[in-house]
């Protein structure tokens, strides 16, 4: 695994441009988990758009671990998500899967802003049903 520090923003740059990495483990959409996650989210019908909200809940599980890592920083924060969309429907019983990639990576005053981008589909489909990023800001360890 490739280790690369958190304000090193040419390594950052060149893993961005590798782009996607492997996809993940499949995770097969049952109607038991559409079920609890919309009893959770207060959705008592299964056409709420729970499936890819659900998808957004599970992204962990989703995406492998990948071939690179962020070290040095004193923490993590995470800044939201200010990008998701979900441009294919997903009905109950169908296998996803999912990849990400370092989207875009720029210098902060506290640090470093690291942005993650998901691509969650259907085993073999041409259109994602969750695409979105995630912003999280790396910054030094306190002296």
């Amino acid at each position: 695994m490739r280790a690369i520090r958190f304000d090193d923003l040419a390594a950052l740059a060149d893993v961005q441009t590798a782009g996607f990495g492997d996809w993940g483990q499949p995770l097969t959409i049952t109607a038991s988990m559409v079920g609890v996650f919309g009893a959770i989210a207060g959705r008592d019908r299964l056409n709420d758009g729970v499936p890819g909200f659900l998808l957004a809940s599970v992204l962990p599980r989703l995406a492998p671990i990948n071939d690179w890592t962020i070290t040095a920083h004193g923490s993590a924060i995470n800044l939201g998500c200010p990008h998701m969309r979900f441009p294919a429907p997903l009905a109950i019983g169908e296998t996803v899967r999912g990849r990400s990639r370092i989207a875009a990576v720029r210098g902060h005053p506290r640090g470093t802003i690291v942005t993650l981008g998901f691509d969650v589909r259907v085993e073999g489909a041409a259109e994602a049903n969750l695409d979105c990023t995630v912003e999280l800001l790396y910054s030094a360890p306190r002296p």
